[in-house]
């Protein structure tokens, strides 16, 4: 059984930097230190968005994935997340990876057009919510 608290744990870090990202568009644009914070709060987003995954699918003996890519894959095959909220988020894993890896060559203006478009964030929460809520 997937363990509900760890995944409302996860979930409310997503919450928390959606809160932040949304709130802070004119700062990450002007400020340098809000722009460094963005893109912290963009990668513990990332983080939980693929922990949660893993989780699920560990629980759901599903197959086990080989990349963070692949955690998407196997969600989506799965029937979890459907086709149009696997490609907007599918991006998100080479970008996962450019944030530990490569950080300094996210730039501001990136980081705005993510910010600009945080829907595909909000939907797998919600997708997230009602799996542990079945």
């Amino acid at each position: 059984m997937v363990n509900p608290e760890e995944i409302r744990h996860r979930l409310s870090e997503i919450k928390e930097a959606l809160d932040y990202l949304r709130s802070s568009k004119e700062e990450i644009k002007s400020n340098r230190e809000s722009y460094l914070l963005g893109r912290y709060f963009l990668q513990i987003m990332l983080e939980a968005v693929f922990t949660i995954g893993n989780q699920i699918i560990a629980d759901g003996g599903f197959r086990k994935p080989t990349s963070y890519k692949d955690i998407l894959m196997v969600l989506k095959d799965q029937g979890i997340i459907k086709d149009d909220l696997f490609l907007e988020l599918i991006p998100f894993a080479d970008l996962r990876n450019r944030l530990v890896h490569t950080y300094w060559k996210i730039s501001q203006n990136e980081l705005l057009e993510i910010v600009n478009n945080l829907s595909p964030f909000e939907d797998y929460a919600k997708i997230v919510v009602n799996y542990i809520n079945q």
